[in-house]
């Protein structure tokens, strides 16, 4: 499935939209924009809206591409356990990046 960045990129460069160009028409700057579709930074809905008007998508459907935990969800998660939240500082305490936490998910996962 297609990720809400690789969505915008895909569209914008379908309509011919540099990345600047295109930043602006959203009324956003082009370093935000690269991060979208890079998916290290995500959109707030009133900037979702206005990419969505402007590639002529439909807002909600653009919206299901983020494909994020709600935080809300992420909240109930931690008050539920109280290791989830140890285990988030350890990660932080270790200096952890994603890319290694990723790695070792998915070798654990391998060994399955």
């Amino acid at each position: 499935m297609e990720s809400l960045g690789e969505h915008i990129k895909r569209k914008r460069d379908k309509n011919d939209y540099s990345l600047r160009e295109f930043a602006r028409k959203v009324d956003i700057t082009a370093t935000f924009l690269s991060d979208i579709e890079k998916g290290t930074r995500h959109p707030s809905d009133e900037v979702l809206r206005k990419i969505a008007e402007e590639l002529g998508d439909n807002f909600e459907e653009l919206k299901e591409l983020d494909n994020r935990v709600p935080l809300k969800e992420l909240k109930e998660l931690f008050n539920s356990n109280p290791k989830y939240g140890f285990a988030f500082r350890k990660v932080v305490e270790k200096r952890i990046t994603p890319d290694e936490l990723l790695d070792l998910i998915k070798s654990r996962k391998e060994e399955e």
